[in-house]
């Protein structure tokens, strides 16, 4: 007979398989999950990465191992302003973050930003704290709503911040494009030119909707 450890109430089926069970190959494999977390295998990979709560980065990372590695410090730091800037490292953007309050405005380096907008957003929304509200994103082109004792009343827009709303996020962007022109040569001819200006002007302090000067 086999020994056995079940109780007396065990069913007929219980006691069938412990006489047909090899015990000592259950007890080789009994310890094989203890180091699942520390020597990842391609199976158990996405498994442990959503264990992690870190499936929002799956289209950032060739693999499941390479999330895991580049997330578990991203966990040590969720919530800061640190997580963030690590976790936009993996879509090539160096950030700068400013916060009013708990609205967050991002420098993220490059005019060419908006085309990530969504991954942005996703890698944001995911690494800060609840009360933050992403809420602006902006590079060159940066001018704040008026605040009574530190903004200057030349340099502001009185209830607003420049920018247009796209998908849920305000966008101010500037970029400066420089194209060489060539000089040709070309004789002097006597010539009458008719020259008309036109000057389109807007202030940039506003309250409401009146300009105030």
């Amino acid at each position: 007979m086999v020994e056995t450890l079940l109780p007396p109430a065990s069913t007929s089926l219980e006691r069938a398989l412990s006489h047909a069970l090899s015990f000592p190959a259950l007890d080789a494999h009994a310890d094989a999950p203890a180091h699942i977390r520390t020597d990842l295998h391609p199976e158990f990979a996405p498994f442990i990465a959503a264990e992690f709560f870190l499936s929002g980065f799956t289209n950032y990372f060739d693999s499941a191992e390479e999330l895991i590695h580049a997330g578990l410090p991203w966990l040590h730091q969720r919530g800061t302003a640190a997580a963030v800037k690590r976790a936009l490292r993996w879509i090539q953007i160096e950030a700068l973050l400013d916060d009013d309050i708990n609205w967050l405005h991002i420098d993220p380096g490059t005019p060419r930003a908006p085309a990530k907008l969504a991954d942005i957003r996703n890698i944001v929304n995911l690494s800060i704290p609840a009360h933050v509200y992403f809420y602006r994103l902006f590079h060159r082109y940066d001018i704040r709503h008026a605040v009574g004792d530190q903004s200057h009343h030349d340099n502001c827009i009185w209830d607003d911040d420049s920018g247009a709303w796209i998908d849920g996020i305000k966008i101010s962007i500037e970029e400066r494009i420089a194209i060489p022109a060539t000089k040709t040569e070309s004789p002097c001819k006597q010539s009458i030119t008719s020259v008309l200006a036109i000057t389109v002007r807007r202030e940039q302090a506003y309250w409401d909707s009146w300009v105030l000067d």
